[in-house]
């Protein structure tokens, strides 16, 4: 089928969060790579979120943060983020309701005190002061949420609303996407860059956020434990991440 250019969430797709990436996902990679294929990651994880073990699988640039960040080449191509005054009313609902938080940024990733740390050493923000970086306004794209049940945080709602919106993944967690980006908007700007033009384009996920741009490649691929209404938007389902998903579908297709 020719050079493609492939579009891969990370978690539940290449590794499950704070996850290893597989040994055989390496080698992989590297057959993908010698065939002259591309490779982005599409997450909606901060960039200070990933692991070296997955960017040493080789990558030519990242949608992150939902598609509010883009980085083609080393270079960034966009960074949106929260205006600094809705980001300030957002912050202090949240903390003033004691939410479990995390803020995702360029350079930031960060939680309320209320949120559980999983081991992850994350710094605790008390308020705007403590999320700036080398006196810098704070760059907040993405706030991810965990909750007891939904109504927890109904009050704060309306105020992240105002900037973004909240893509619930399960009864308890979600996160927002800042208004006007989405994966699939990541993706259109990517394949204007005149070096992937007329490549055939891919992308594999697992989850609610992958929807939009599972629809817009030439070839949507989903996990196999893929919600319902993700895998209804793709042309192919792999297996799970535990059952190399990622290279069954890269080998499927003659990409690897």
């Amino acid at each position: 089928m020719g050079r493609g250019i492939v579009f891969f969430d990370i978690d539940g797709t290449l590794c499950r969060y704070a996850g290893k990436v597989d040994p055989g996902l390496k080698e992989c990679f590297r057959r993908f790579h010698e065939k002259g294929n591309a490779a982005f990651l599409c997450t909606g994880r901060s960039p200070v979120d990933i692991q070296p073990d997955i960017l040493e699988l080789g990558f030519d640039g990242m949608i992150a943060l939902m598609g509010a960040y883009i980085e083609v080449g080393g270079k960034v191509i966009q960074n949106k983020c929260i205006p600094q005054s809705l980001l300030k009313e957002t912050v202090d609902v949240l903390l003033a309701n004691q939410i479990q938080a995390f803020l995702l940024g360029r350079e930031i990733y960060a939680r309320t005190e209320y949120a559980r740390d999983y081991d992850w050493n994350l710094p605790v923000f008390h308020g705007m002061e403590d999320l700036y970086v080398n006196g810098h306004e704070p760059e907040i794209a993405s706030i991810d949420l965990d909750f007891g049940r939904i109504e927890d945080i109904e009050i704060c709602l309306p105020v992240m609303e105002k900037h973004s919106e909240f893509i619930q993944y399960s009864d308890i967690t979600g996160q927002t996407r800042l208004h006007g980006v989405n994966k699939s908007r990541g993706i259109m700007t990517v394949l204007g860059f005149p070096e992937y033009r007329g490549m055939t384009s891919y992308a594999i996920g697992d989850s609610q956020n992958d929807i939009e741009m599972l629809r817009f490649v030439d070839v949507g691929i989903a996990m196999g434990d893929a919600p319902q209404e993700v895998s209804d938007c793709a042309k192919w389902q792999t297996s799970v991440v535990e059952a190399d998903g990622v290279g069954r579908a890269l080998r499927h297709f003659g990409l690897a």
